[in-house]
């Protein structure tokens, strides 16, 4: 039984593999353009204080100094900046699609490897027996494009002259 399970373990592995793909990489750059705002905060010895605008026409304006300096304190900056995207796309290849769609599998096990053997010893009582040892066999899978490539078909043939048609869903 170890035999048998180390031997599926190595076809498993023998029969992954990972397909090729195609893939590109797309590069882009867009420039943006938005506002910066630089806020500061009031000095302590500025809290309460105001700020007089002698005007050009003699009129005098006061504003309180939370509020402005010289020019506003909620200052905007027109800024641009460059946001650079990279974009990659993979697609399967059709030749990786037909490489996929057949499978063939080896097994091996312990079971019995000929026909029922028939001994008569009396009238009322007969012997039956068996060879049993290992037993080896190939099998085919063609996956259909039924079923979003769902749908297999197989043959199946083994040492012990038994035969099997095989019919399966993947999921």
């Amino acid at each position: 039984m170890k035999t048998f399970i180390l031997f599926t373990m190595f076809l498993v592995s023998f029969a992954s593999y990972a397909g090729d793909k195609v893939c590109s990489e797309q590069t882009g750059a867009e420039e943006v353009t938005g506002k910066l705002e630089i806020n500061t905060d009031v000095p302590k010895y500025l809290r309460g204080a105001t700020i007089t605008v002698h005007l050009a026409d003699g009129r005098e304006t006061t504003v309180p100094a939370e509020k402005f300096k010289v020019v506003p304190r909620k200052q905007q900056y027109l800024t641009t900046r460059t946001e650079r995207s990279k974009v990659t796309n993979c697609t399967v290849t059709e030749t990786e699609l037909v490489l996929r769609r057949n499978r063939v599998t080896a097994l091996g096990g312990r079971g019995t490897q000929h026909g029922v053997e028939t001994t008569t010893t009396t009238p009322t009582e007969v012997d039956i027996s068996s060879k049993t040892g290992f037993v080896g066999g190939l099998q085919y899978q063609r996956v259909l494009p039924v079923l979003h490539d769902r749908l297999s078909v197989g043959v199946q043939g083994q040492t012990n002259r038994t035969g099997s048609i095989l019919l399966g869903i993947d999921f």
